[in-house]
């Protein structure tokens, strides 16, 4: 990885590099590129190479740089925002994820059919239930133009969000039109798109179990497991399965990380978990603050 990463800081450097490569090695490297002597040269030539560079590589060179800024790229960059700004999808999908978890202790042994199993054995038996849904949210991006010097910037905050890969944050107030609109954790659930019943042997040694069927020490199948919401509540055997009913209100729900396209966001995807990997004095403490100060600044 090491020598992957020095070849690319090299090609970043190199005067040779064309401009579609230096921009796919910029949010990377931006002080190489930034120090490329081809594009030193291309800077004396407005409008200079900056508008072939992506969002991203751009907020990286710029953020980089000194206070010094080449104006060609303060104003590549500008415009590149203010753009995806204004065409930031308006509704984005969200694909919620759950996993239902029953989980039980039995004793084979006690239960007519399972009798003969000796030693009895201490099984833990899961059944596993995976639940997906999916929900479209509408957001409300400002516009760049709504950028102002000192108190609320509802851009920075955006862009903070954005930055922080904060889903929660992004379809949450104030960025939605409808403050009643439904978090993606009420999304919904449809029916359970993949489900499993998992058995442990607690005791005792020499019993295993693989998925929902259970072993002996000569890994010998002796019966397998079939947990089911819609089996009867009392447990029953039929041909060599155990099969075990269980309940809503005996299932722990446990949430996974929802699924989110950041290519909806358009260009500000790109933006999506993501900070610069260099930054300049100026943009230590707060390079999303910095970025937009300095814009406001130099308009006044």
């Amino acid at each position: 990885m090491r020598k992957s990463d020095d070849l690319a800081r090299a090609v970043a450097g190199n005067p040779s590099a064309d401009l579609k490569l230096l921009d796919g090695l910029a949010h990377r490297f931006p002080n190489e590129v930034l120090t490329n002597p081809d594009l030193a040269m291309q800077q004396l030539n407005p409008p200079g190479p900056w508008g072939r560079f992506c969002l991203r590589s751009l907020v990286a060179l710029y953020c980089a740089s000194p206070n010094t800024s080449e104006p060609g790229l303060v104003a590549a960059l500008k415009k590149s925002l203010t753009k995806a700004l204004a065409e930031a999808s308006s509704y984005v999908d969200v694909t919620n994820r759950e996993i239902w978890i029953f989980q039980t202790r039995l004793r084979p042994a006690e239960i007519d059919g399972l009798t003969h199993i000796d030693p009895a054995l201490d099984l833990k038996v899961q059944l596993v239930q995976r639940m997906t849904g999916t929900g479209q949210f509408e957001l409300d991006i400002p516009p760049f133009e709504q950028a102002k010097a000192g108190g609320d910037c509802p851009i920075k905050d955006v862009l903070a969000i954005i930055a922080d890969g904060n889903l929660d944050g992004l379809i949450a107030e104030p960025y939605i039109e409808d403050p009643h609109v439904m978090s993606y954790r009420d999304i919904e659930m449809d029916e359970a798109d993949q489900e499993e019943t998992l058995v442990e042997v607690l005791a005792p040694e020499g019993y295993s179990a693989c998925g929902n069927q259970i072993r002996n020490a000569r890994r010998k199948t002796l019966f397998a497991v079939e947990a089911g919401y819609n089996n009867p509540d009392e447990p029953y055997v039929d041909e060599q399965t155990l099969y075990l009913g269980v309940g809503d209100d005996e299932s722990e729900v446990r949430p996974a990380p929802p699924t989110f396209d950041s290519s909806q966001l358009g260009a500000l995807g790109e933006l999506w978990n993501w900070s610069p990997p260099v930054l300049a004095p100026e943009f230590v403490a707060d390079w999303i603050g910095g970025m937009v100060n300095r814009f406001l600044a130099l308009e006044t």
